[in-house]
């Protein structure tokens, strides 16, 4: 391999062109393999990931992690480890994200938290809550969550995105805007809880080990990670969900 020697250990280069969620839930191989330069550039498949929004969004994130070199775009450089192509794999049904890619590149890892970040303080004891257009369930109990969970709810993501749930909850949530993922990162890295469906919001929330509630979606479960703190919903049934501060949600 073209592996450039750092002290004792080697930089790799990988690339990826998937979407931002793809891209948080292959950091735990990087991080297995020690020092990464993050590549990236577009397929036909996915969203551009070199558009300059998603670019910029997602840049800050990936090189807060001490085991990324630099995130940048694949300008021919030779590729150790190519996580572009793991879906040409298949989707093994129990198999997440994580496991898909690893198992792609053959590369061993765990289920334990990759990703540290210095929490936001301003939301500490927050439930940070995103909802994505995409792998949405009709049975998620959208409505008893705000309802249960009201005074310390913030959304973060896209306004639309924002309006579109309070549109379908009837509820008014409060709405916090970011400029990047770095900044929603810090947001769930402070927070008691999130609750989101399956978005990059949720593997960031995933990679930070945090307690989480999923919309799971009824065609591609493909974020079920075996942790205690974390409640997958695909029928819209939570049991013994216990949040300090607030009775139990059942």
């Amino acid at each position: 391999m073209n592996r450039r020697l750092l002290g004792d250990s080697y930089m790799y280069n990988s690339l990826h062109s998937g979407d931002a969620g793809d891209c948080v839930a292959s950091l735990p191989i990087c991080k297995a393999l020690g020092e990464v330069n993050f590549l990236v550039d577009d397929r036909p498949v996915t969203k551009s990931i070199l558009a300059p929004h998603r670019f910029n969004s997602i840049k800050p994130l990936i090189e807060s992690q001490p085991y990324i070199t630099k995130f940048d775009r694949h300008r021919g450089e030779h590729i150790d480890y190519d996580f572009s192509t793991f879906r040409e794999g298949g989707l093994e049904y129990g198999k997440n994200l994580m496991e898909l890619q690893a198992n792609w590149v053959k590369v061993p890892v765990t289920d334990d938290p990759w990703m540290e970040l210095e929490p936001d303080h301003a939301f500490d004891g927050a439930i940070i809550i995103n909802r994505s257009p995409r792998h949405n369930n009709p049975w998620f109990p959208w409505e008893k969550l705000i309802d249960h969970f009201e005074k310390d709810i913030v959304f973060v993501g896209l306004r639309e995105e924002h309006e579109a749930l309070q549109r379908f909850t009837g509820r008014t949530l409060r709405y916090h805007p970011t400029s990047d993922l770095l900044q929603v990162g810090r947001m769930i890295a402070a927070s008691k809880l999130f609750i989101g469906n399956q978005s990059c919001a949720l593997n960031i929330a995933i990679a930070l080990g945090k307690r989480f509630v999923c919309e799971c979606s009824l065609a591609a479960a493909d974020v079920i990670y075996k942790r205690p703190d974390s409640f997958y919903v695909p029928d819209g049934m939570i049991e013994n969900l216990v949040v300090e501060g607030y009775e139990p949600f059942n």
